[in-house]
């Protein structure tokens, strides 16, 4: 695209846009002069366009259309280059068809779709507003701006966003919306208050932890803990004061992961909305005084709905094994008990270290033990359970290295050990040839899995059986990478001694049922009659309880007529 001198430019040679107005005084009337229409500048004011939708594709999707041939700075042409001049061009004697420097708005950033995924725009709805908190005020205000920051006239202020992420954070059981990419893209307003200078700052990004109607407001109370989350993200600094309306973008992954887990929905967070809260660059504190930032709220106003907050966020919806509940078939789950990493020619294995298996890009292969205790659910009485699926549940945190990253899918597969092990004690060498030569289980990681992810792995067949036949034989399992030969980067997954806030230990999961157990009615006696001795017919006192104490319960019948009753 050709580039032109701005407004700001003091390089020598270059000139600054002019008007030039071809004029003739005329004779004064007394009629009124007609009122003329302005179209004001994408980059110094607010664009025609009307929609969130239009003003995206013009100020945000035009960074990415393709250079013409006439002008750039950064992919040189036949016509016009900085780093191979021609005939035509020269680096200091600017023409209309080149330029060798400029100045830009940086434009907002845009998510990249996942393969086979989706992206959305999600505006700032009328419904869930914003709000700005002011310290020492109880309650909150809803404008149609936000602002943040401390001036000489006015207290600390923070923001508050709510976007309405139902849509992705309600999903059916047997789906999941996993977040990839996300950004908060809000608009700058070049009308900050405050009679004291500017000062470079930086707005960061903290999930509420609680509602607006509870968000405390006391005086030191307000960007405290009670009220904030951990900061999951900032904005480029504003090193000067905005001059124009200008748009901005934040990384907004980590936040919306908050409020949808890409691991499981049971996750997720109640979503209060995100606080924009201001930092000096300096590292003044926010209790100086300096002018604030101000941004662009929702509004009913159609010059300005194209500046209205909005979350552009790119996603995918993965299936999620559940049991079959309308069969009677519920999920229970059970904890592991022990993880340990083996390493080839390692005679030692390795506790409270990520899982992994497969040949790293230093040449080190890797398998994975791991058991459960299955007790609980399949024991002695496994012949009254019936179980139809189950599946192990791994948390997906990272690959080992961004270095030889494999093409495609990463696959590897569950083999039942035959020998017990000991996690303290456990290497190589004890598991090398103690499996099942057939696998009972597969999964993989694809190329552009999420960290965080939950990756399921039946084993339904070997639970079935162990339902059917009793668990005779459970040593655990063994996770072995397909391939072993080929170096690369390798999947890590949490271990079951990782308490880290976020990460899940491996699970099993376990569709069962309870099956009805029946037995053979009770034999009924002939008599409840005591013998003329008094001594019952029954030849325990359990049965004789059982027929004259309990039958006590059942209707009084006198004895027959001239019997008579021991006394006890």
């Amino acid at each position: 695209v050709p580039l032109f001198v701005d407004n700001e430019d003091a390089t020598s040679g270059h000139h600054k846009p002019t008007l030039h107005i071809c004029k003739k005084t005329q004779q004064v009337t007394t009629s009124p002069p007609v009122k003329t229409t302005s179209t004001q500048p994408t980059t110094g004011g607010k664009p025609t366009a009307t929609t969130v939708k239009q003003w995206y594709q013009r100020r945000v999707r035009a960074s990415t259309t393709t250079p013409s041939t006439t002008s750039s700075t950064t992919t040189p042409s036949t016509t016009s280059s900085t780093t191979t001049p021609s005939t035509t061009s020269s680096t200091t004697t600017p023409t209309t068809s080149s330029s060798t420097s400029t100045t830009q708005a940086p434009q907002p950033k845009k998510c990249t779709k996942p393969v086979n995924g989706s992206r959305d725009v999600v505006p700032l709805s009328s419904l869930i507003k914003s709000a700005v908190f002011t310290e020492g005020y109880s309650g909150y205000e809803n404008l149609d701006e936000l602002i943040i920051g401390r001036t000489s006239t006015n207290p600390l202020r923070l923001s508050g966003l709510v976007f309405d992420l139902a849509e992705y954070s309600s999903r059916p059981l047997v789906e999941q919306v996993v977040v990839y990419e996300s950004y908060l893209v809000l608009t700058v307003k070049p009308e900050s208050e405050g009679t004291d200078e500017w000062k470079a700052q930086v707005t960061e990004l903290y999930p509420l932890d609680r509602s607006f109607g509870n968000v405390i407001t006391s005086t030191g109370q307000l960007t405290s803990e009670q009220n904030l989350g951990d900061k999951t993200g900032e904005f480029d600094p504003l090193n000067k004061e905005p001059t124009y309306d200008r748009g901005m973008s934040a990384d907004f992954t980590e936040t919306i992961r908050e409020w949808i887990s890409p691991y499981d929905s049971s996750d997720n967070k109640v979503n209060y909305g995100v606080a924009l809260v201001n930092k000096y660059t300096d590292g003044s504190s926010e209790g100086t005084s300096a002018k604030d930032i101000r941004y662009y709220s929702f509004t009913n106003d159609s010059d300005v709905t194209e500046f209205i907050p909005y979350i552009d966020i790119c996603y995918k919806i993965v299936d999620v094994p559940v049991c079959n509940e309308t069969a009677d078939f519920y999920e229970k789950t059970v904890e592991v008990t022990a993880t340990t990493l083996l390493v080839h020619n390692d005679d030692k294995g390795y506790n409270n270290e990520s899982l992994t298996i497969g040949k790293d890009v230093d040449g080190n292969v890797y398998r994975t033990v791991i058991n459960f205790d299955v007790s609980s659910v399949i024991g002695s009485n496994f012949k009254y359970v019936e179980v139809n699926d189950g599946w192990i549940k791994l948390n997906y945190l990272k690959p080992s290295s961004t270095d030889n990253i494999r093409n495609g899918t990463f696959s590897f597969s569950v083999y039942k050990i035959t020998t017990e092990w000991n996690e303290d004690t456990v290497s190589w060498d004890d598991i090398k040839t103690n499996y099942n030569s057939q696998p009972i289980g597969e999964a993989v990681v694809s190329e552009d899995q999420v960290g965080g992810t939950a990756i399921w792995i039946n084993i339904a067949d070997t639970l079935i059986d162990w339902a059917e036949n009793g668990v005779t034989d459970n040593y655990g399992f063994v996770l072995i990478a397909d391939d072993e030969s080929t170096a690369g980067s390798v999947p890590l997954f949490v271990d079951n001694e990782d308490a880290t806030s976020g990460h899940h230990k491996p699970t099993l999961h376990i569709c069962k049922k309870t099956q009805q157990v029946t037995t053979s009615p009770p034999v009924k006696t002939t008599s409840t009659q005591p013998t003329t001795g008094g001594k019952p017919t029954a030849t325990t006192v359990k049965q004789w309880y059982q027929r004259r104490v309990r039958g006590l319960r059942t209707k009084w019948e006198a004895p027959p007529s001239g019997s008579t009753l021991p006394i006890r």
